[in-house]
């Protein structure tokens, strides 16, 4: 199975910041890992809490290939990754805060 690095960005309102990052880390890994940038919940009308964000990054954990995936988190990205393991650190594999 591959190991699963999430590249989460910043914003949180800035959804494809991260791509960059995600696409340069794919060559560079190669094969048996899967390097992801997923979109993080915007603005609407939902009033959006750091906990939304944890609850959001646990659902997409779940249905990825890797229970213990790296977290890459860059600016809020950094944060969220850092409160996600604050809050369920048997779901990560290591954490890299930029």
């Amino acid at each position: 199975d591959a190991r699963a690095i999430l590249v989460l960005h910043g914003g949180p309102g800035a959804p494809g910041s991260a791509d960059g990052l995600a696409a340069a880390l794919r060559p560079a890994l190669g094969l048996g890992y899967h390097v992801e940038a997923p979109a993080q919940r915007g603005s609407g009308p939902e009033r959006l809490t750091v906990a939304r964000h944890i609850a959001d990054l646990a659902e997409r954990i779940a249905a990825g290939p890797d229970p213990r995936p790296t977290l890459v988190g860059r600016s809020w990205g950094a944060m969220l990754a850092l409160a996600f393991a604050a809050a369920h650190p048997e779901r990560v594999g290591a954490l890299v805060l930029v």
